[in-house]
């Protein structure tokens, strides 16, 4: 008796948040189908612009002069702000203007513009340019993230409707449970050959079961960036240690007799050192500092591998010394921090390799589809007992007449 009145209420929970929160978690399941394979398709669609034809590594042209041949290309009322330098010779890097605003609700009010101009390193010629703020996977990345909102406002709705997605996940597996230890395999069949309400009960239940460990863990792992307490949470287990890491960014110091660096030399200096720590990096991406703020460093982003973004360095450069003045790589990190770098490759499948995307795009490809079928199931017994109603309403009006 016990046990039939926990699944009762278990069933309730289970039926209410799906019918809450099933367009929701829909939306976010399907972009996060989509978006697992973003690099590789990104990569084939604009293959013309992020691509040149030189087959063997040589030399190429200063930094700051591609730096200046982007920003005339892109106009100079879009201000760059970053780049990215690619170790493959064949690869065009990128130059980035972006301008960004607060207090506004949608996230096309939040941009309003990111531009990335992609140039051929050895002769300065302008490939293309993306318009970033309307390009398909960032549009889907940011229904996925926020809904189309802006982050302050997006961010907690979809962490909530995540938190009650693994609500509904848990409650389905208790009423999925079987009493009996002979009946799980057949919990965990389609029969087929059933009428189409029971073949998608089943494929509701018997879905959601096999894709549970890994769809708790996608859904963990969003939490993190929708939820402070939960990306605490992750860092001292993962660390077993309450001390916070240390995120302080080092100032740069302005001192007349030690300022030796151009604007130019500058950008030419912190990606060139960057590559010569580390010869064999993916790529190098370089964001100068404010030079109008005294306490603001030059930052490099060194990728390690193209297919991953946890396994990086990150350098800091005194914006007018030129001298690196902090440099953390992902090895030197507390157990804790690795956690959370790897939060995003973890995310998308990406830390497994192929293998891991192909598993993260089927999970999130069922996922979509549970508030699908888990509707279609209240429907379905919703019809049935309207027709059971009308039913005894026609026969009770019968017998009455009689």
């Amino acid at each position: 008796m016990a046990r039939s009145r926990a699944k009762k209420w278990f069933g309730f929970i289970h039926l209410w948040v799906g019918l809450i929160t099933g367009i929701i978690v829909f939306l976010i399941s399907i972009t996060g189908c989509i978006y697992v394979f973003r690099d590789e398709l990104f990569t084939l669609a604009h293959k013309d612009v992020l691509f040149n034809n030189v087959v063997e590594k040589q030399a190429t042209l200063p930094i700051d002069s591609l730096w200046s041949l982007a920003q005339k290309y892109v106009g100079t009322q879009y201000p760059l702000e970053d780049g990215t330098a690619y170790l493959e010779p064949n690869r065009n890097w990128e130059f980035i203007a972006g301008k960004y605003h607060d207090s506004v609700v949608t996230y096309f009010q939040w941009i309003e513009y990111d531009y990335v101009v992609y140039i051929n390193p050895y002769t300065g010629q302008v490939a293309g340019m993306i318009d970033h703020k309307y390009e398909f996977f960032q549009i889907v990345k940011m229904l996925h993230w926020s809904l189309l909102l802006h982050t302050d406002y997006g961010q907690p709705i979809v962490g909530v409707a995540v938190l009650l997605f693994v609500v509904s996940l848990i409650s389905g597996i208790v009423i999925w449970w079987p009493s009996k230890l002979k009946q799980f395999k057949e919990h965990l069949k389609v029969k087929w050959k059933a009428q189409w309400r029971r073949i998608n009960y089943d494929i509701h239940r018997a879905t959601a079961v096999y894709v549970l460990p890994i769809a708790l863990i996608v859904a963990i792992t969003g939490l993190v960036w929708a939820f402070k307490t939960v990306q605490a949470i992750v860092y001292v287990a993962a660390s077993q240690s309450i001390t916070p890491p240390d995120r302080t960014e080092p100032k740069s110091v302005y001192d007349t007799s030690t300022v030796w660096i151009s604007k130019a030399q500058l950008l030419n200096h912190i990606v060139s050192d960057s590559w010569k720590q580390h010869p064999q990096a993916y790529s190098v991406h370089f964001h100068p500092a404010d030079y109008a703020d005294t306490t603001h460093t030059v930052t490099t982003y060194i990728r390690f591998n193209g297919m991953v973004y946890y396994n990086a360095a990150l350098n800091y450069y005194d914006q007018y010394s030129g001298k690196l003045v902090k440099s953390m790589t992902f090895d030197k990190l507390n157990r804790g921090e690795k956690m959370l770098y790897m939060n995003y490759d973890i995310h998308v499948g990406a830390v497994l390799g192929i293998p891991g995307k192909i598993l993260a795009f089927i999970v999130s490809l069922v996922c979509a589809s549970l508030p699908i079928t888990g509707f279609m199931i209240y429907w379905g017994k919703r019809t049935v007992a309207m027709q059971k109603e009308t039913r005894y309403k026609a026969k009770e009006t019968e017998v009455l007449a009689t």
